[in-house]
């Protein structure tokens, strides 16, 4: 009881702590730039040799997708769709996304028409797809749906080891040419700022979309 009077003595409001989802990324990065952020297995064999990707190097790729998507346009008020299985790419362009505007990130395994369904709700401007892929159907329900949504100006691809994509759809090859030692727009976020669009379960009918701002995922990290 003794640690929580003391811990009530401050607000948290008052606690000189992160307060978006970037800030909480960034500063535990810098703590130990070298220390391992993850282990990727390119091909999923669990006999391979992992990847590993220092938070030096997760945070340097964070601010080259941030720039990215700046150069696209995207802003405060935007939205970046990302429709990925877990890889590097997955966890970088989602952590960008809540950086400059909003994220939603969508179940790859819904129907096409529900994806339809989320992407015109909440009228995403960007969309990271997984390219064309053996054992996948995610690019084959971009295809389907991509004339169905207006609001979407680009989408860029993620190729995973072996496969091949066009350089100017490419998130790999685009992510090149971007600063990744900082961010190339003013960075203004605030804990009221909207992060990320969630899309629900959806067991009434097609999912339904939860507006979760930058503060919650913040105050959850402290508490």
């Amino acid at each position: 009881i003794d640690d929580i009077r003391a811990l009530e003595q401050v607000a948290y409001e008052d606690r000189n702590c992160e307060k978006t989802i970037f800030e909480l990324v960034k500063d535990g990065a810098l703590r130990d730039p070298e220390k391992v952020a993850f282990y990727n297995l390119p091909t999923g064999d669990p006999k391979e040799d992992a990847e590993i990707i220092l938070f030096s190097e997760l945070l340097e790729q964070i601010h080259q997708a941030a720039n990215l998507f700046n150069e696209l346009g995207v802003g405060k008020n935007d939205v970046v769709a990302v429709l990925l299985p877990i890889v590097p790419q997955y966890v970088v362009s989602m952590i960008a996304a809540a950086t400059i505007g909003i994220l939603c990130p969508i179940n790859w395994m819904l129907k096409a028409d529900h994806i339809a369904g989320i992407l015109n709700a909440v009228e995403a401007k960007v969309l990271i797809a997984l390219a064309p892929t053996e054992g996948y159907e995610i690019w084959s329900k971009v295809e389907a749906i991509e004339p169905q949504v207006g609001s979407l100006k680009h989408v860029l691809q993620v190729a995973l080891p072996g496969n091949e994509v066009e350089s100017d759809v490419s998130f790999d090859h685009l992510l090149k040419s971007q600063p990744g030692d900082r961010l190339n727009f003013k960075y203004d976020r605030t804990p009221d700022d909207i992060a990320i669009y969630a899309h629900t379960g959806g067991t009434t009918g097609v999912p339904k979309v939860a507006q979760l701002r930058n503060g919650a995922f913040a105050y959850k990290s402290w508490a």
